[in-house]
């Protein structure tokens, strides 16, 4: 750009593309010439002629001058200036060119947005995401998040302009935006009436992750936050990363099948974000035969037989979720039948924003650790997929009995941190040694375990050929060896074991002096004598027979024996083998009055920590009779590995919550000594005692402890025609699903008559309507509980609301007004009589 004139020009930039500018002059004198850009000097020259370089990277208005210094004998001082205008140009980038006859729209910004109308959640998620969010002054009544939007709703400083597919053309303008930012789905008649009115419109269609990443760069720009967007995309990306590392040694085959709903059967099919959202969480999604969104029937679903099924959940519902809980033809349905039926907050699966990563991390753990097993599969253990990712040496070949059945089952692979198990391991192959479970597998299984080492690590020893894979046979506390084969030209030693044992295996050396008579009893999975599957029993208790390896926040059940089942959930990674069951006497330890049972629960080889334990007595076990059967209380007693006589005397018995049902249960904070007692006390007590404390119902045959926790009503009062329910608050205590049935009666008669459904551990509360279309009192029985509540006619209530002694406390004024209202009310009931005379 050259001259000696006031000029006004303009530039075009692009997303993520700038461009230079150069300005030049010339005299017929030499000078000293300054550059000056917005009003700040950025460069100076001498010469006849100057020029100056600059590159625009944002949009705006700038002015550039340049003022020369041509010495003292010159009476001119030549000076020039121009004023550039750069206009950020979006084209393809913008969704609204989607639109029939909108093909060619260009949006041209050259001044910052002051003022935004968001038509989506998901662009409103960006616009605060990215910082933009003091500039909105408009958004839909469905946009949520991040809470603060809620706040600024209610105090009015944003404005609701309708739904998001039912935008108020005149309430948007109303605003005087100064940008528009639209998703698809938006009605297409309101976008062309504002971009034939002139407002400025950017459209979002997100069909794939990158094209999130997309919008959220592009709103960034726009709205002059190019930093925070460029942050929150890395940080976006560095998240996802961490899951496709995890994932990056699964084979696509061996993917679970998931199946997702977006409400009432609707689901994503191939070429849309959430079918990438499940890719890159770990799934195979069994929508993907078709594009775009559609619905899909019940039979097609079943036909698929998805092993995990995700549902979207609105508030604390989920209809979906209901019908395969609770329909009987969904029951087969892997992973119905298997418990993995899970719900996501439909925010973060449905909307296209920044949150999309939160939702892939959610259904990364819905899915960690499963692995789809049709004829075969191989299964690396440093896949952190699978498991810590630390087992990097071990490799799994599964082989499965039934070739055109598919099933997902639970891998977990962990090396073994157990220094006590270790011992007598040779030390230079410690670290050859992984926790291997294979569970929720409904068929058999032949598996090859393959166990890679270093050559360094066997120097000294007696040489590659003497290596054997072994197993850690906890009911003896000792590891034997498997009948195994060296590939010394690979560096692994392999096994195969069927049907397949959960527990620790490991590299070791062949024991000296091991007699070929001894080697024979060696097979693939079998035993030396005295070997896996035996276990040690007496008549107070019974050895498990595998390694137990609970992950954080894991939960597992264990029959100990027909008496006892044992539920314990980790808080932190913890091993133990054994749960021993001793029944002490009350010379060993002084238990409380009238005990029925005393009892020693304590794990063996215990490393870690949990975060409770759940005891569940059977009746048979405590020779309970029915009368004595609801009187039932559990103590606690506490204990170290290493406590003493003097110190248990010291310990003092504490009460735990007891649950009565088919059996007896109790949740305890640790293992310890357990007493259950029998309390002399009148039936009355009993049941004032259970209403205090929360009881636990009869239920049906698969039903094991369900628990009330409360029984309530909505309200004590209800006016005529008022909504009003009955809440029951349940807690399923058993591992598995239970069906509870329950009937609301009122005044003697039956209003609802249903089954409920528990999950396994499932905390729920559940309502039913109560009737009131008429006056009165009305006593209410739920599950043994008695409740009452009384409806009434507030309007006629009203008009007598004032008594007597209220009367004269009031003043004249009050008194006058009182008597205007009761003369209005007898008017009332005067025309009332008349009209119903008439009829």
């Amino acid at each position: 750009m050259t001259g000696n004139d006031s000029k006004n020009i303009s530039v075009d930039i692009s997303i993520g593309e700038g461009k230079e500018v150069e300005f030049g002059v010339s005299f017929d004198k030499v000078c000293e010439w300054s550059w000056f850009l917005n009003g700040e000097l950025v460069a100076e020259r001498e010469g006849k002629s100057s020029n100056f370089s600059h590159y625009f990277g944002e949009y705006g208005r700038y002015n550039i001058s340049v003022v020369g210094s041509c010495g003292e004998e010159a009476n001119i001082t030549p000076s020039f200036q121009w004023n550039l205008t750069v206009y950020l140009v979006i084209g393809d980038e913008n969704a609204v060119r989607e639109l029939e006859g909108l093909e060619d729209y260009t949006l041209r910004i050259a001044d910052k947005p002051q003022k935004i109308v968001s038509l989506a959640p998901s662009c409103t998620e960006i616009l605060f995401a990215v910082g933009a969010g003091e500039d909105v002054v408009g958004v839909t009544e469905y946009c949520n998040y991040p809470p603060e939007v809620e706040e600024l709703k209610k105090e009015g400083k944003i404005e609701v302009i309708g739904g998001f597919s039912t935008p108020s053309f005149e309430k948007i303008i109303a605003l005087e935006p100064d940008l528009i930012i639209s998703a698809y789905g938006n009605p297409d008649d309101v976008i062309y009436r504002l971009i034939e009115s002139g407002y400025k419109v950017f459209g979002t269609h997100a069909k794939h992750v990158d094209d999130i990443y997309e919008h959220i760069e592009v709103i960034g720009e726009i709205t002059k936050n190019e930093d925070n967007a460029s942050s929150l995309i890395e940080s976006m990306k560095s998240r996802i990363e961490s899951i496709k590392e995890d994932m990056e040694c699964v084979r696509e085959e061996n993917k679970p099948t998931v199946f997702h709903t977006c409400g009432d059967f609707w689901t994503a099919g191939e070429g849309t974000f959430i079918d990438e959202i499940i890719e890159i969480a770990g799934g195979d999604n069994i929508a993907d035969y078709r594009e775009s969104y559609f619905p899909i029937s019940a039979e097609k679903i079943i036909e698929l037989d998805p092993q995990v099924i995700i549902c979207n959940e609105m508030g604390d519902m989920s209809p979906d979720y209901e019908r395969f809980m609770s329909e009987e033809r969904f029951k087969d349905v892997e992973a119905v039948r298997k418990g993995r039926v899970y719900m996501i907050d439909e925010d973060i699966i449905s909307r296209p924003g920044p949150r999309v990563v939160d939702a892939i991390e959610t259904i990364h753990e819905f899915l960690r650790r499963l692995c789809n097993v049709c004829a075969y599969a191989e299964i690396d253990g440093g896949c952190g997929f699978y498991g810590d990712g630390k087992a990097s040496f071990v490799k799994l070949l599964v082989s499965a009995d039934e070739a055109e059945k598919c099933e997902a089952i639970n891998v977990s692979i962990s090396s073994v941190k157990d220094t006590k198990i270790l011992e007598g391991f040779p030390s230079s192959l410690r670290r050859y040694a992984a926790c291997i479970f294979l569970n929720e597998v409904e068929r058999n299984l032949s598996v090859e375990v393959r166990m890679y080492y270093n050559e360094e690590d066997i120097a000294g020893e007696e040489g590659e050929e003497n290596l054997h894979i072994c197993f850690y046979n906890e009911s003896i506390g000792e590891w034997e060896f498997l009948e195994s084969e060296v590939h010394t030209d690979s560096n692994y030693v392999s096994a195969v074991v069927e049907p397949f044992k959960n527990g620790i295996y490991g590299i070791s050396v062949s024991e000296e002096g091991e007699s070929e008579e001894e080697g024979e009893k060696n097979s693939a999975g079998g035993t030396r004598s005295g070997g896996y599957g035996s276990s040690r029993s007496s008549s107070s208790s019974k050895a498990m027979e595998n390694l137990i390896h609970l992950r954080a926040g894991e939960e597992r059940s264990i029959e100990v024996n027909e008496g006892l089942k044992v539920t314990v959930k980790a808080e932190e990674e913890t091993y133990f083998s054994n749960i021993s069951f001793v029944i002490l006497n009350e010379s060993t330890v002084e238990a409380p009055a009238n005990a029925l049972l005393i009892c020693k629960v304590e794990p063996q080889n215990f490393s870690g920590k949990i975060a409770y334990v759940i005891l569940n007595f059977s009746r048979n076990l405590l020779n309970l009779s029915e009368s004595g059967y609801e009187n039932i209380s559990i103590f606690f007693l506490n204990f170290t590995q290493n406590a003493t006589e003097e110190s248990m005397a010291e310990t003092k018995w504490q009460p735990l919550e007891t649950f009565l049902a088919e059996n007896v249960s109790c949740i305890s904070q640790d293992f310890g000594i357990f007493a259950i007692c029998i309390a002399a006390v009148a039936a009355e007590e009993t049941v004032a005692a259970n209403n205090t404390r929360g009881s636990t119902a009869e239920t049906g045959e698969h039903a094991t402890a369900v628990e009330i926790l409360s029984v309530r009503l909505s309200a004590s009062e209800f006016q005529l025609h008022e909504k009003a329910f009955v809440y029951l608050e349940l807690k399923n205590n058993a591992g598995k699903a239970v069906e509870f049935p329950v009937e609301v009666r009122v005044n003697g008669e039956t209003v609802v008559n249903s089954t409920l459904r528990l999950n396994a551990y499932e905390q729920k509360t559940f309502s039913f309507s109560l009737p009131t279309s008429k006056e009165g009192i009305f006593n209410v029985t739920v599950l043994g509980r008695e409740l009452q509540y009384r409806v009434r006619n507030a309007n006629e209530e009203r008009e007598h609301s004032k008594t007597e002694e209220e009367i004269k406390t009031t003043g004249f004024e009050h008194l006058f007004s009182v008597l205007v209202i009761s003369f209005t009310a007898m008017l009332r009931r005067r025309r009332k009589t008349k009209n119903e005379e008439k009829e």
